[in-house]
């Protein structure tokens, strides 16, 4: 590596660390192991089609038809921790949690985006995001290790934290790549297996059982299979039975805030409406900090279950 290069590499280290975000670059032709992995993973591991599809979907290649000149991958973390939101009803509270990644997803990936590439332009180099595999990179990159649940830990962070991955034409500055791997502390840990209401993290293989997931039903349209029982459902989106009582997040989840606060008369509007576009504007507002605008509409449908 050249000097330019490790200097360059040094600066956007150091700059990146100030900012408490952790990254890896690795080469580009990384992206071929990682394709690999991958659909070693959907053709052999995946027994349930609609998981399958799910995870196709969210992984697109697109950036690199437009950008042939990059030659390396950057992937970063940021801490992002789980919150809370209330709905009071007339003889109760109910508190309902907001996952890690859903707290104003958007807002906070064009932050990271931003940083990453005013640093990297004020060395000489340019970066387009794109969106891989990012979980299986973050951890074959060295970045992040996965539990037994098949969430990416980073250290320092837990769980709790959301993966930005970008190609730029800055050189990697090493090659370091190895099999996915999982957490020491897993291994004579058993508490998210017991703590996960539908046994979809079992003793018998690695990756979890997809299609036992909660997170496959409520991220997606449709009703909930009969097998899934009322109670199980504690998330506005997502599941963290397995996240909050693992011990590398001990901390995370002593005193989780509380977001925001729906009064009676706005809980009883959710639970009325199913269109998010009928709502007031006022709860349309508060509803912009839980990440994804297209899923608004799944994101009543969950409230539903959890609050009626």
């Amino acid at each position: 590596m050249s000097n330019k290069i490790s200097e360059a590499y040094k600066i956007l280290s150091k700059e990146l660390y100030a900012q408490n975000i952790r990254f890896r670059l690795v080469p580009i032709e990384r992206i071929k192991d990682l394709k690999k992995t991958f659909s070693h993973t959907l053709e052999h591991e995946i027994d349930c089609p609609e998981f399958v599809e799910f995870i196709k979907y969210i992984n697109w290649f697109g950036a690199l038809n437009s950008f042939p000149e990059a030659k390396s991958i950057l992937v970063a973390s940021v801490y992002n921790p789980a919150g809370k939101v209330v709905f009071q009803k007339q003889d109760k509270d109910i508190e309902v949690v907001i996952p890690q990644g859903f707290i104003k997803f958007y807002p906070k990936q064009r932050v990271l985006q931003t940083i990453i590439t005013d640093i990297l332009h004020s060395l000489g180099y340019r970066n387009e995001r794109i969106l891989l595999h990012i979980k299986l990179l973050a951890v074959q990159s060295g970045l992040a290790e996965y539990g037994k649940n098949n969430i990416t830990y980073v250290e320092g962070f837990g769980s709790s934290h959301f993966l930005g991955s970008f190609i730029t034409d800055m050189p990697a500055n090493d090659d370091f790549w190895r099999e996915p791997k999982i957490m020491d502390a897993c291994e004579n840990c058993d508490l998210c297996r017991l703590n996960c209401p539908t046994g979809a993290i079992s003793e018998d293989r690695f990756l979890i059982h997809g299609e036992k997931c909660i997170t496959l039903y409520n991220e997606n349209p449709g009703e909930f299979p009969e097998w899934i029982e009322s109670k199980w459902h504690h998330a506005v989106v997502g599941c963290m039975k397995c996240q909050s009582v693992c011990p590398c997040n001990a901390a995370d989840y002593v005193d989780v805030p509380i977001l925001e606060t729906f009064t009676v008369s706005e809980t009883d509007i959710l639970l009325n409406e199913t269109e998010f576009e009928q709502l007031p504007q006022a709860l349309k507002d508060k509803f912009a900090q839980f990440g994804f605008p297209e899923i608004h509409s799944l994101l009543l449908r969950n409230i539903k279950v959890i609050c009626m």
